[in-house]
């Protein structure tokens, strides 16, 4: 009987535990490489493949400058980033797709084994859609900006590339990946503290009035916290996930929606 033999493979599991989401481990046996796991979720069946990153740029750079003394200091480029997640997303695929015609949804996961910092839903958005441009117009005598800023993306993402035949963007992967996400084990106090702080954040626009009371709004709140999160080191399992809109199954919603999941759906425009 296979074995899980990695840290987001178990992430992955005690989630799905925990949402009494029923699965299988390592379903096809009959071929090289085979994808992870089946789930059935909503009378749907989805196919997972789970990779796991052992080290990203940020923690590269932790270890290179540890020995040095004082403050230390470095800079990252964020498409060092996006392209580890994409050459994971680009692998996962490749063993996906033997298997797309036998199920509704075929899915990737990755995770993290040691993060200082874990990579954000952005940084998966990018890695998946493009890289992050922000353009405007400046002027020719003053230097200053004369429009106001607008954010485009590159056409290197991994599931949306340029054709240079058509003069077109085109989805990769869009006849069967439904979409990608992030495995994670959270606290679960910080989480509800977090929301709790946006919370008061929007209603409080005045960033003074904020930090002057919001510990003690927190510390009356105490006795309104749910049970469950009361330990502070009782950790949630958690997906973060983007459905893949530019192919032709993406995930629907209602799949990933735990108390601590994040699920994104975004609005195509213009296929």
């Amino acid at each position: 009987m296979p074995v899980p033999s990695t840290k987001t493979e178990l992430e992955l599991i005690a989630y799905l535990r925990s949402r009494r989401i029923p699965f299988k481990y390592e379903p096809f046996g009959d071929r090289g490489k085979k994808p992870d796991f089946l789930i059935t979720r909503n009378h749907k069946k989805i196919l997972v493949e789970v990779k796991e990153i052992e080290e990203t740029p940020f923690n590269k750079a932790i270890a290179a400058t540890r020995h040095l003394p004082g403050v230390r200091t470095f800079s990252l480029d964020p498409r060092q980033l996006y392209n580890l997640l994409r050459e994971r997303i680009k692998q996962a695929a490749r063993q996906l797709k033997p298997y797309t015609d036998r199920v509704d949804h075929s899915i990737v996961i990755l995770g993290f084994r040691n993060q200082f910092r874990d990579p954000t839903l952005d940084d998966l958005f990018y890695a998946m859609f493009g890289d992050p441009v922000i353009r405007f117009q400046v002027s020719k005598l003053s230097g200053a900006a004369i429009t106001d800023p607008e954010l485009e993306l590159r056409y290197n993402g991994q599931l949306r590339k340029f054709d240079p035949k058509s003069g077109l963007a085109v989805a990769q992967h869009g006849k069967y990946l439904s979409g990608v996400g992030l495995v994670s084990a959270v606290k679960g106090l910080a989480v509800y503290q977090r929301r709790y702080y946006s919370r008061l954040k929007r209603k409080l626009k005045d960033a003074k009035a904020f930090f002057d009371y919001h510990q003690e709004k927190w510390n009356a709140n105490q006795k309104n916290i749910p049970k469950a999160y009361r330990n502070p080191n009782r950790m949630f399992g958690r997906v973060e996930f983007i459905s893949n809109v530019l192919g032709e199954r993406p995930l629907p919603t209602g799949i990933f929606n735990g108390r601590f999941d994040v699920f994104r759906s975004p609005e195509v425009i213009e296929k």
